[in-house]
């Protein structure tokens, strides 16, 4: 119970975020909005997520989250730039990957409706401590909230 009552909390804030972010003001770019992962290739692993991901982005700043039943957490923070209609970077403030802090990342992306592909590489460790590059492919669709009246 208790574990529900956590995630219907996170869930509620997020949410809140959102609609606030939908009453304050239009959308300044395209990318603007709340996404969830529907599909990934990461390499070695590929496949549909088992636990839901949201990326909110919104006028330039983004953030990352992971929600399961028993817990949820932000996963990242930063700043994000529209460099044009098939690039943006992501800049990371804050992020559960350390070796990613600091870093700007180029991200190819492509729109179809609300649906948003994007390709890219990021930094990590591997099992014995050493840089390495991950790369990956991910599927985004656009989450829509009820307008508030």
């Amino acid at each position: 119970m208790k574990t529900k009552l956590t995630l219907l909390t996170v869930t509620t804030v997020v949410l809140l975020t959102v609609f606030a972010f939908k009453t304050e003001q239009q959308d300044n770019s395209p990318l603007d909005g709340t996404w969830q992962l529907i599909a990934f290739d990461y390499g070695r692993s590929s496949g549909k997520p088992k636990v839901v991901q949201l990326k909110v982005l919104h006028e330039g700043n983004f953030e990352g989250y992971v929600l399961t039943a028993e817990r949820s957490a932000k996963t990242m923070n930063g700043k994000f730039k529209v460099l044009n209609d098939s690039i943006y970077s992501e800049t990371l403030v804050n992020a559960l990957n350390k070796p990613m802090i600091g870093k700007t990342y180029e991200i190819k992306y492509s729109l179809n409706g609300n649906v948003m592909i994007t390709k890219g590489s990021f930094d990590a460790k591997d099992e014995n401590g050493q840089a390495v590059k991950g790369h990956y492919n991910e599927t985004w669709s656009r989450v829509d909230y009820p307008q508030i009246q």
